[in-house]
């Protein structure tokens, strides 16, 4: 009985052998060859290797398909394709080149050659192979999409929004190709179609959180920060944690004046940067009080001094915010103006009590010195003339951009507060203490090496980029240019202080006749 087993399990060989040599047998009977059965085998096994993200695999299926037929199209742009996967762009570029001369009708691999063109950066050929694309297949949203990606990395915009445009009427639930569009609108510097863009993809995919990004970015760029710091609230609680956005939601925190947000975002960079900036603040003071109570000998303020004090004040106006944001309980307003205040006293005592004490302290003498009639009115008139001459810039500005005017950032900030704090901080602190630094110590610093009227362009220039409002700088520099002659005409700081609080004062009742307007 085993004798016969061992006799069956020796014929199994033969058997198979048998068999085998049949099949082959009957392969040459129907025309057919064993190399015509393996590259398709091969294909087939490195196909289900890709789809497996099995890529080294599949490069070696794909490769051997093509040593068995030279001419496999399908095997080129397999290789091609799993090339990239690779991070192999040339060779994989080199293959679905191949590919699409051996079979150029080939729709979707003018696609993906035009992909892998695009992320190595060769947006000309890109639009050479999207083109080909959707010459081919007019209907395929993803081919206009790939081809607006292409035309904006070669800066050629208009063209890109056109081409994202028509992937949109196609497929109008893309949320990316919304995406695209904004950036390219972005870039054309239409601003409010990008935002319109960025919204919509956020409607589609309220989880696309570069969309909320992009979006924050071009409303930071129409001076939009509360709004872009909505967005961006909105993209941190995806919850992915994205320390980008983070950073970036803090800055419009910071540039909104959003101090108490931005101190709970980051309470660590407050605390720390409270420490820091109040360590410079006391430290300058530390140098500069002495300086400005002790009597020397020199007749004039130096340019450093100036300088040191300008730069301390507005420091100061810095080391407070974190300090007053971690520990205040008020409004942000409140606490960004009392920390102006804060800031203001230590000149306000130095002007009032030790430069007036120096030998170019005439002009800080107390009682402070207006002048005669005739100099206070064509002060008073030049201030009407100033506030015409701003009215009228505000509107060539508007004809011309097609845009309104940004409200001043400091006019904003007297909406919410409290009107007693306003009209201390504005009509009757900024106005002295500004008065100080740029008619008080600047002045005399230069009057001694400029002429009259050098001195009063050179102190308005001061003036208005000490203010920071670029919108703004011609009518500010001409407020510096008024009060620099009232200056020069009466020696004394009392003029241009007087002069200035009006300004202020007819500002703040601006603001607050118009505070319930439309």
């Amino acid at each position: 009985m085993i004798q016969t087993m061992f006799k069956w399990v020796g014929a199994i060989p033969l058997v198979l052998r048998v068999g085998f040599l049949g099949s082959l047998s009957a392969a040459s009977l129907h025309g057919q060859s064993t190399n015509a059965i393996l590259p398709t085998n091969l294909l087939q096994i490195a196909w289900s290797e890709f789809s497996s993200n099995r890529y080294v695999e599949a490069k070696q299926h794909f490769q051997a398909a093509i040593v068995a037929v030279p001419t496999n199209a399908e095997a080129y742009a397999g290789l091609g394709r799993t090339l990239y996967r690779l991070h192999q762009s040339q060779e994989a570029i080199t293959n679905l080149e191949r590919a699409l001369a051996l079979q150029p009708g080939h729709t979707n691999w003018w696609l993906s050659l035009g992909k892998i063109y695009y992320s190595a950066n060769q947006p000309s050929k890109a639009i050479h192979c999207v083109q080909q694309y959707v010459l081919l297949r007019p209907d395929d949203a993803e081919g206009f999409t790939w081809l607006s990606f292409s035309l904006s990395q070669s800066t050629k915009y208009e063209e890109a929004v056109s081409a994202a445009k028509r992937a949109l009427t196609l497929d109008p639930t893309n949320s990316y190709c919304y995406q695209q569009l904004g950036y390219c609108l972005e870039q054309l510097t239409r601003h409010e179609d990008a935002i319109q863009a960025f919204r919509q993809a956020i409607v589609i995919d309220p989880k696309n959180e570069d969309a909320y990004n992009q979006c924050a970015f071009s409303l930071v760029g129409v001076g939009r920060l509360d709004e872009a710091a909505t967005v961006l609230e909105k993209a941190s609680a995806l919850g992915t944690d994205n320390q980008e956005t983070h950073w970036l939601l803090l800055g419009c925190y910071l540039g909104s004046l959003q101090y108490r947000k931005a101190c709970h975002l980051f309470p660590w960079v407050f605390a720390i940067a409270g420490c820091v900036l109040i360590l410079i603040y006391l430290m300058g003071l530390v140098f500069l009080l002495p300086m400005s109570f002790r009597v020397r000998p020199k007749p004039f303020p130096g340019i450093w001094f100036s300088l040191a004090w300008l730069a301390v004040y507005v420091e100061g106006q810095f080391a407070f915010i974190p300090v007053l944001g971690l520990f205040s309980q008020g409004k942000t307003t409140e606490f960004l103006w009392a920390g102006v205040i804060l800031a203001g006293v230590p000149v306000l005592l130095a002007g009032m009590f030790g430069f007036r004490q120096q030998p170019w302290g005439k002009p800080f003498a107390w009682p402070f010195y207006l002048g005669g009639r005739k100099t206070i009115w064509l002060c008073l008139s030049g201030l009407v003339l100033v506030c015409l001459f701003d009215w009228a810039y505000m509107e060539l500005v508007e004809r011309i951009t097609h845009q309104p005017v940004p409200v001043q950032e400091v006019l904003l900030l007297i909406k919410s507060v409290n009107p007693l704090v306003a009209f201390l901080a504005v009509v009757v602190l900024l106005p002295v203490v500004e008065e100080i630094l740029v008619r008080g110590l600047f002045y005399g610093a230069l009057e001694k090496r400029l002429s009259v009227t050098g001195t009063i362009i050179v102190t308005a220039l001061i003036f208005a980029a000490y203010h920071c409002q670029l919108a703004f700088f011609i009518p500010l520099f001409g407020v510096g240019v008024l009060l620099g002659w009232a200056r020069s005409k009466t020696g004394s700081i009392g003029l241009p202080i007087l002069i200035h609080a009006l300004n202020n004062g007819l500002a703040l009742l601006m603001v607050k006749l118009t505070e319930n307007g439309p």
